[in-house]
């Protein structure tokens, strides 16, 4: 049996916030982390989003392809191993430990740290744009 969320502000607030994170991480890698396709791109996470404490926490969400996502949910021990080579053993033991404390999002905190995602991207967006006028000024 499926079961349906409500569409309550916290569950838009939070969907809203994994898109933003995930069109930023497909900026940074357009494909996906394990098996390298560019098919079906999905927002990953090491520990289950259930665990609201990490829900948003950088290095739990990676690009997987919905294939590779899917297997995960079965069997997670590949994409496990992959994160602890790729963000170390001491971020994957703080996830974990992490994921196993109580955390409820409110509806303030949500929208904070969607306004703060979006003030980030825009900051490295201007960052870029510095750098390459900088860039193309020494070159010219």
């Amino acid at each position: 049996m499926i079961k349906h969320r409500r569409n309550t502000e916290k569950n838009l607030l939070t969907d809203r916030i994994l898109a933003e994170i995930k069109r930023q991480k497909l900026e940074k890698t357009p494909y996906c982390v394990q098996c390298g396709s560019r098919n079906n791109l999905q927002l990953g996470h090491v520990f289950s989003r259930v665990c609201k404490s990490i829900i948003f926490e950088w290095d739990n969400l990676h690009i997987q392809c919905e294939s590779c996502n899917n297997y995960h949910e079965v069997n997670p021990e590949p994409f496990n191993n992959w994160a602890k080579r790729n963000i170390g053993i001491e971020k994957f033991n703080y996830l974990e430990a992490k994921s196993k404390q109580i955390k409820k999002w409110t509806v303030p905190e949500l929208k904070e740290k969607l306004k703060r995602l979006r003030c980030v991207d825009e900051r490295n967006k201007r960052n870029v744009e510095t750098i390459q006028s900088r860039y193309a000024r020494q070159k010219g």
